[in-house]
């Protein structure tokens, strides 16, 4: 029932509205003076206020004015009821914030009207207020369950949406299971170095807009952290599911109208519908997710525990790798390389090893990612760069002969503003000819931005240092970069070097690559040279040099110092041997 609060002084008119406003279904409290007035409204909260303006101890203005300053009192409906009929004291009224204003004498529908309105307008407030507040708890309900940047839902939606499922579960049994699949966009880490932040923000808001594609209430979709896009799927077809996610990305993404192709690798693990944990699922599939990318990406790897001591693996070497230098945990070995002409050692490359004090040796396959992940091949880089330039400097001096060094340049050290002058303090330092330096880039690293690239290599190239393309072969722009980039040396990639006396295909590609570097007047070097099949058929196409187990594996300095001592010359044949097989690769290719 609507309460109204009626101050007023004069009994008889008091009284009356009492009687009145009752009989039209109010429920009514009165005051005789403006302080017990102001207490009445303060302890009863009315609907409305009906206050004379002339009233003992306060009047209505100053009722009023206490009125509008209480926060909890602030909006009631406040009409005078008064004899001034002066144009002044009304203006003085509403000033204040009185609703209405009625003077004496009025008649009892005036005032039923006067409430009716002021009563009305509250209501509309009210409901205004109650609409406001609405949104804002649907604001705060959406922003709690969703992520702005890529507006889908996130992990505490997920865990909500698993709840319910888990509930329908119980009251329709069924057998089945529910899987988790983690999505990750692969070298997202470079992305973020090439670009600004606002075109990562629309990278990954056209990713989650084609991940909606697959969306559906029985497949949820969520976005819980970084560049980790989840699905969970009930009870269909993980694996094909999958394929389809992979398939989508082979269409390219349009960002500022510039056409940018992304791979994604995937993470799935699977729980039975009675064993529901959302934290463990997530995981678990983001730990096969993290294998499938360190195996290249653009794939999706199932969970299994072997990947946990994987990970448990990866862990200790990130945490052990930022004190393998200062424990002098590493150390540099050399691979010759060898002229295809004479058989001499023309040059080196420098391999870096960790020898782990409890781990033992620990493979470059698994710790140089890792190093280039967490940024600490950047110290690492420098350090490998200046022992070898001193080991290869000592070298050509003791024996009086033109040796040169390889080392692998990584693309953060690539990216890195202040190399060219660590380089020059390097150079100058250990007093070696960057004549004899050669910088070698994989594409992974050019793959990023070719422009940036170019710049860095001719930056690298005016101090006299070459350049040279390693693993060339295994991307899908390397014919691209040698046209673009002013490369020296073509590392052929070891795996086009394997099986050449029956594997046709690799025979046309290393003649093909062999004959392209020719015209664009870059030296070769084949990698992983193992037979002597591998060497016939590498000094026919003119290649220029070999590196591989076939003459020597990666030496400490001493064992290489020792090499170098007795003068060791590569077996170079004179003859192709007169075998079926070898005279196919040389005759057809």
């Amino acid at each position: 029932m609507t309460k109204i609060l009626v101050i007023e002084d004069d009994k008889a008119i008091r009284e009356n509205l009492l009687d009145f406003l009752t009989l039209e279904g109010y429920e009514l409290t009165s005051a005789a003076n403006g302080r017990r007035g102001l207490q009445a409204a303060q302890e009863e909260y009315p609907d409305l206020i009906l206050c004379d303006l002339v009233i003992p101890e306060l009047n209505g203005y100053e009722v009023l004015q206490f009125i509008r300053q209480d926060r909890d009192l602030a909006t009631i409906p406040f009409i005078f009821l008064t004899g001034k009929a002066e144009k002044e004291y009304f203006r003085q009224g509403m000033e204040l914030g009185a609703d209405d204003y009625l003077t004496k004498p009025f008649t009892l529908s005036e005032l039923l009207r006067a409430i009716e309105i002021q009563l009305q307008k509250r209501d509309r407030l009210q409901q205004r207020f109650r609409d406001r507040l609405q949104q804002a708890e649907n604001q705060v309900d959406y922003l709690l369950h969703h992520d702005l940047l890529v507006q889908l839902p996130n992990k505490f939606s997920l865990q909500q949406w698993l709840s319910d499922w888990a509930g329908d579960r119980l009251l329709i049994p069924q057998e089945g299971d529910i899987s988790a699949c983690v999505l990750a966009i692969d070298r997202f880490d470079r992305l973020q170095r090439m670009w600004p932040q606002q075109q990562i923000d629309l990278i990954l808001q056209s990713v989650a807009q084609r991940l909606k594609r697959y969306h559906s209430d029985a497949t949820p979709l969520a976005y819980c952290n970084i560049n980790q896009f989840v699905f969970l799927l009930c009870d269909r077809d993980v694996s094909e599911f999958a394929r389809t996610i992979v398939e989508s990305f082979q269409e390219s993404f349009l960002v500022r109208n510039q056409a940018i192709f992304l791979t994604i690798s995937l993470g799935i693990a699977v729980n039975d519908a009675a064993n529901l944990d959302l934290e463990d699922l997530l995981d678990r599939a983001e730990i096969a997710k993290n294998y499938a990318i360190e195996q290249g990406g653009s794939q999706c790897q199932y969970y299994t525990p072997i990947f946990r001591l994987h990970s448990r693996e990866r862990s200790f070497i990130e945490a052990n790798l930022h004190h393998a230098l200062t424990r002098q945990e590493l150390q540099v070995y050399y691979q010759p390389q060898v002229s295809l002409n004479s058989g001499e050692i023309i040059g080196v490359e420098a391999l870096m090893r960790w020898f782990h004090p409890q781990k033992g040796e620990i493979s470059p396959v698994q710790f140089i990612p890792i190093a280039e992940d967490s940024g600490a091949m950047v110290e690492m880089g420098e350090w490998i760069l200046k022992t070898a330039c001193e080991q290869v400097k000592y070298w050509q001096e003791k024996f009086q002969r033109k040796l040169s060094l390889a080392v692998n340049l990584s693309v953060r050290q690539l990216n890195d503003d202040r190399f060219g002058d660590r380089l020059r303090a390097i150079l100058l330092q250990t007093q070696f000819s960057p004549h004899s330096l050669e910088l070698e880039l994989t594409e992974s690293v050019l793959v990023e931005n070719i422009q940036l690239a170019q710049q860095k290599i001719n930056e690298l190239k005016s101090l006299g240092i070459s350049i040279a393309i390693d693993d060339f072969g295994t991307g899908y722009g390397s014919l691209n970069y040698l046209q673009q980039l002013s490369f020296d040396i073509v590392k052929i990639d070891r795996c086009f070097i394997r099986d050449l006396d029956w594997n046709a295909t690799n025979a046309a590609i290393v003649k093909t690559i062999v004959e392209m570097a020719r015209r664009l007047n870059c030296r070769t070097i084949a990698e992983g040279v193992s037979t002597e099949v591998d060497l016939i058929f590498l000094k026919q196409q003119r290649c220029q040099a070999l590196q591989g187990y076939f003459f020597s594996p990666p030496l400490p300095p001493s064992e290489l110092t020792a090499l170098l001592e007795t003068g060791h010359i590569c077996p170079l044949p004179t003859i192709v041997p007169d075998s079926e097989r070898l005279n196919q690769i040389s005759t057809k290719y």
